[in-house]
């Protein structure tokens, strides 16, 4: 599944972490902000999708921290069904 989001916050990314350090963690709060719980729980399904995919550490270190946000947003304590299938 392709998510148009991501590929955005993915596109030219160091130049924009080099132009702000705190670039992922503005871009990930602006969203989740965004977001209403329902959509943040189904977004957690592209950033788990993403991280699977990614194989820079650093991405993946940056995605899964903040996926952590989108399970908070989304007021859940319920596995994400994407989880599921990986477990």
């Amino acid at each position: 599944m392709k998510n148009e989001i991501i590929d955005e916050i993915l596109n030219d990314w160091v130049r924009k972490l080099n132009e702000d350090k705190f670039y992922f963690a503005h871009t990930f709060e602006a969203l989740i902000v965004s977001f209403t719980s329902h959509e943040a729980f189904d977004f957690i399904e592209s950033m788990i999708q993403t991280i699977l995919t990614l194989d820079n550490p650093f991405l993946v270190n940056q995605f899964m921290f903040f996926t952590g946000y989108f399970y908070n947003k989304a007021q859940t304590t319920e596995l994400h069904p994407m989880m599921q299938k990986i477990y």
